[in-house]
């Protein structure tokens, strides 16, 4: 497995180049900056990481391919994204994505994506898994209510936690059709002007757990339901809900307004759940237990402040070479471990000259160890 470097002064300028030059289980670290049309298609599993501050990836004509500005994945490959911000696909059918998933398995770390058509677009995979962690999307959706922040189809599992989803464009901040479908511990909301139908639809129902989340319904939203699960029937085999320990606010003005709508024939339990505003807690076959209604709602954020996106640890050395039978190349350990990509240095140290090499892991706070050994030293 080899790590391919992308910025000005790396081998790569681009990431599609570095993409292209990869091979399965490679890792892209991307300097920090501005990748303008930058499109990649991803069909074997690698990991793309954000080195040095938030890497992004804007989109400013449509996509050669007409999907996305990442189209990604397929049987068995597997690929993570940390630490990108994704903005601006547009494409004429109206539904151009920041991230198009094509199966396998896919992780979004730390991820902030914002004003596509969609933000991220699934297709169907019977064993594939999306993992979204720490990530922020908002103001995503064409406004047609087709388009979403996050809309996954038949895959074998979406989990979805610690990630702010606000502001749907008039479709739903998370829509889900997958046969397991967890959404733990994020803020899911309007604000004060986003315009959703619902926070989280599960049409084909699933086995959902919405755990410790904060659901917020906005004034201007386009339905009075915060949580829809099995509307279109359908249901994935084994479908069941709990709904627990989450606060639903209804800062929105309709008399109708219901925090969970059950529309299968299977009983949810809600349990533990607080509740500002409703009218109804539930509607449907719903066991409600624990429920709490104050009166007094707490301050929403309207605008809430995005996650800031993790970055690993990052090595830099500053090399440079006399070459001897061609450039130096060396190898480099941390606490004695050897990493396994071999480095070149190609800076004249008889000229003054020197290079940097950033080097990304997860090494920890502690002091460390650093070891250069050369392999090709007279």
């Amino acid at each position: 497995m080899t790590v391919l470097n992308v910025g000005s002064t790396s081998q790569y300028k681009t990431i599609s180049a570095a993409v292209i030059a990869s091979n399965a289980g490679d890792t892209v670290n991307v300097a920090a900056g501005t990748y303008t049309n930058d499109f990649l298609g991803i069909y074997h599993s690698l990991n793309l990481v954000a080195v040095g501050g938030v890497v992004r990836l804007v989109a400013t004509v449509q996509p050669p391919n007409g999907k996305a500005l990442i189209d990604e994945g397929g049987a068995g490959v597997s690929v993570s994204i940390s630490g990108f911000d994704i903005s601006g696909v547009a494409v004429g059918d109206g539904n151009g994505a920041a991230v198009r998933y094509e199966g396998g398995t896919l992780l979004l770390d730390r991820d902030t994506i914002h004003n596509n058509q969609d933000g991220l677009l699934a297709n169907s995979d019977a064993n594939g898994a999306i993992v979204i962690n720490a990530s922020y999307f908002y103001a995503n959706g064409a406004g047609d209510g087709y388009t979403h922040n996050i809309y996954v189809n038949d895959i074998a599992s979406l989990t979805v936690r610690d990630s702010t989803i606000t502001g749907a464009v008039v479709g739903h901040d998370i829509k889900s059709r997958a046969a397991a479908t967890t959404v733990t511990g994020n803020v899911i909301s309007d604000g004060a002007s986003g315009t959703a139908s619902y926070e989280i639809d599960l049409p084909n129902g699933g086995v959902a757990d919405i755990e410790n989340n904060t659901i917020q319904k906005g004034a201007n939203a386009q339905n009075p339901i915060a949580v829809s699960y099995g509307e279109e029937g359908n249901l994935q085999p084994g479908s069941s809900l709990k709904v627990a320990g989450n606060v639903f606010v209804n800062d929105g003005a309709s008399p109708s307004s219901t925090a969970v709508r059950n529309a299968s024939g299977i009983t949810a339990d809600m349990t533990g759940n607080t509740l500002y505003g409703w009218k109804a807690a539930s509607a449907g076959p719903v066991q409600v237990s624990g429920t709490q209604s104050p009166a007094t709602r707490p301050s929403t954020e309207t605008a809430p402040t995005p996650p800031t996106p993790a970055q690993p640890d990052t090595l830099i050395l500053t090399v440079s070479e006399d070459a001897w039978n061609g450039d130096a190349q060396f190898k480099v350990s941390v606490d004695g471990v050897e990493l396994a990509q071999t480095y070149t240095a190609t800076a004249s140290h008889a000229a003054g000259a020197t290079q940097q090499i950033s080097i990304a892991g997860n090494w920890g706070a502690a002091a460390k160890s650093v070891g250069v050994s050369f392999i090709n030293d007279a």
